[in-house]
């Protein structure tokens, strides 16, 4: 999913990504419009898939494709709000949307986007937040930056139906939060790094009831974190002070971590916008970056390491 010319287009492949259809345009901003943000995801198997966008009005809005991409439903009005998130479960079936309008507020869709829940606030002020849930979508966490700069997780146990009151996390203010959780729910990890750059980390062992401080001492910028299905690996990357990429791992769901891995090394080059993704077991691994400097708007990776069985 790309903007071009003010206008939103898609594409999709059904060979590996060998080749791909013709651009489908999704929008088209009138002439004192724009696009701001845009995103695109898909069920398991790719057949449902949701194009999401907000426009110059604040307003996010939403397709919806039953197959593959190829052809997609009207435009729906969602909500007005900015800096949204969306995931969805493996059929595709739940939606889950959090965004922000001055407070944090999630909306939710149970029959494939063909209608959504009236917005649940979590908190009446809130910014920098992001969602996770369990496979089958019944356990919910979002986390963000709330009153006096701490970071605050909200859960549902409920498939998004009811809220606990939000934990709190002391904080310098956070930036690049990250936020996941494994197949069941049960283990739940975020990092974020604060105003000095310095990284935090709390993991949880018990659905986000809990969640203990794990010790990175680390610094810089742009944390990410995955795990696998069970939650067991765990790993983490992020751009340290030189703005190389830095990678560590856990076997033990997020509690301890090996010590760093320097995956770049490039005098004069800096690296921004990192990504990391796993498959089910944690046993492949690739990450892409983007590198400005030494060379410009070229993404590096993916590369493969391996988990402490290999």
């Amino acid at each position: 999913i790309w903007v071009e010319d003010k206008k939103l287009f898609s594409s999709a492949s059904s060979d590996n990504g060998g080749s791909f259809i013709d651009p489908i345009e999704l929008y088209t901003c009138d002439i004192e419009s724009f696009i701001t943000e845009t995103n695109i995801i898909t069920n398991s198997t790719g057949e449902i898939v949701y194009a999401i966008w907000v426009d110059g009005y604040d307003e996010i809005n939403l397709r919806v494709s039953t197959d593959f991409g190829t052809r997609f439903s009207d435009v729906i009005k969602i909500a007005k709000g900015s800096n949204f998130h969306i995931i969805t479960d493996p059929s595709g079936k739940n939606i889950f949307i959090s965004f922000e309008s001055d407070s944090i507020q999630v909306i939710s869709s149970s029959d494939y986007g063909s209608s959504f829940s009236k917005p649940i606030q979590l908190v009446k002020e809130g910014e920098n937040q992001t969602i996770a849930a369990s496979l089958d979508a019944n356990n919910i966490y979002v986390v963000f930056e709330g009153e006096n700069d701490n970071l605050e997780l909200s859960a549902s146990s409920d498939f998004g139906e009811n809220w606990c009151a939000p934990l709190s996390f002391s904080s310098d203010g956070s930036y690049s939060i990250d936020l996941v959780t494994n197949s069941s729910g049960k283990y739940v990890c975020f990092v974020w790094n604060d105003a000095n750059r310095n990284i935090h980390m709390r993991a949880s062992t018990d659905y986000g009831k809990g969640f203990s401080t794990i010790n990175l001492e680390e610094t810089g910028t742009y944390p990410k974190i995955v795990t696998d299905s069970s939650g067991k690996y765990v790993f983490l990357i992020w751009l340290d002070s030189d703005y190389n990429m830095q990678f560590r791992a856990s076997i033990d769901f997020g509690l301890n971590f090996d010590s760093a891995i320097t995956l770049s090394n490039n005098p004069g080059t800096m690296f921004t916008y990192p990504f990391i993704s796993i498959d089910d077991e944690g046993k492949f691994i690739h990450i892409l970056w983007n590198a400005q400097g030494g060379a410009i708007n070229v993404i590096d990776g993916a590369r493969l390491l391996s988990n402490d069985e290999n």
